[in-house]
């Protein structure tokens, strides 16, 4: 990663490295972001989903999907969680 897109991919680190808790806070926060601003159908992550830091933190991944099936529930409609890449724990769901 570039340090100059630093604000749209978060701080770099070294590969095999665990990135700071605030990239973690911040990956999250752009979720939510995602989830109220654009009321989505489908949210799709590529890779990061399945990077190790999100792997060892899964409390991560677990608050973003929550939060999204409780702005689900709160609206009635029907939406899916999907991912592509290296994730290997988290699967394709939908829910209404």
């Amino acid at each position: 990663m570039e340090p100059e897109y630093a604000g749209l991919y978060g701080p770099p680190y070294e590969e095999g490295e665990l990135p700071e808790q605030t990239y973690l806070e911040d990956w999250r926060d752009k979720i939510f972001e995602v989830v109220d601003g654009y009321r989505s159908d489908l949210i799709y992550f590529d890779f990061g989903i399945g990077l190790p830091a999100l792997i060892k933190h899964d409390e991560y991944r677990r608050e973003v999907v929550a939060y999204y099936y409780k702005w689900v529930e709160e609206r009635g409609k029907e939406v899916g969680v999907a991912h592509g890449g290296t994730s290997r724990s988290f699967s394709t769901t939908s829910r209404r």
